[in-house]
């Protein structure tokens, strides 16, 4: 698909340089706290009892995976970054809120929220990492990417020579595979970021990938019904499935 002269709203174009990112998902904690009156020792010696509430402690942790498949997001508050993802994890039995990248971290730090979508990119820009104890990344599967195009005022745009229009598109276009490779780059570097940090780094495999086509799908047709565009650009993204 040609992307590099496709005017995407009423008076705006889309310049040439256009990023199609991978989301990614940053989950915060929730901290459970368990307490006894035994002495203390260590998961492997002392009072039994101790022992017993610390291989507790570890095991819950090690069960309580990252939001990856719809059942994890039942009950979670999640930022899904747009209309259709909103209603996606709605159907999945999470709350959801809508709010800017730039206040994910606020949200998470006060626990307003509990995991949130975002391009790998603005995931290692805003240090989300910081107050995220979880990751699922948007490398090699993912069930959302997006466009994120430089825009431009049609009005101010057609009153320019046509020897700058010029040069304008052609200066995205030549820009647009740094772009591209750079967001690829970030949905690799992201993973490593959280490893650093501490937190559990999770995939999607072809099974969990399906799980979240099945409950999109619904979704698809109410995008598509929109206007004759969106169909257009659904039956594109379907023919890559």
């Amino acid at each position: 698909m040609n992307l590099t002269r496709r005017r995407l709203v009423a008076g705006a174009i889309a310049l040439p340089m256009a990023v199609a990112g991978a989301r990614a998902i940053a989950q915060t904690p929730t901290t459970l706290k368990i307490s006894h009156q035994f002495p203390g020792g260590t998961i492997d010696s002392g009072d039994f009892r101790d022992r017993l509430v610390r291989k507790f402690a570890a095991d819950v942790e090690k069960r309580t995976k990252p939001l990856v498949t719809p059942e994890d997001a039942k009950g979670m508050k999640v930022r899904g970054g747009s209309r259709e993802m909103d209603m996606m994890f709605k159907d999945a039995g999470a709350s959801v809120l809508s709010l800017p990248s730039n206040e994910i971290y606020a949200a998470m730090q006060t626990g307003a929220m509990d995991a949130a979508l975002t391009s790998s990119t603005s995931l290692i820009s805003f240090r989300l990492e910081e107050v995220s104890k979880g990751l699922t990344t948007g490398r090699g599967k993912s069930y959302w990417f997006m466009l994120e195009p430089l825009l431009m005022s049609k009005q101010i745009f057609d009153k320019l020579p046509k020897a700058q229009q010029d040069a304008i598109m052609q200066v995205g276009a030549d820009l647009e595979k740094f772009a591209v490779d750079s967001a690829k780059a970030d949905d690799e570097a992201v993973a490593a970021v959280y490893v650093k940090a501490g937190a559990k780094v999770a995939d999607l495999d072809d099974a969990t990938l399906l799980k979240w086509q099945a409950l999109a799908k619904p979704i698809w047709k109410d995008y598509a019904d929109k206007n004759e565009n969106c169909a257009k650009l659904l039956a594109l993204a379907q023919k890559l499935l």
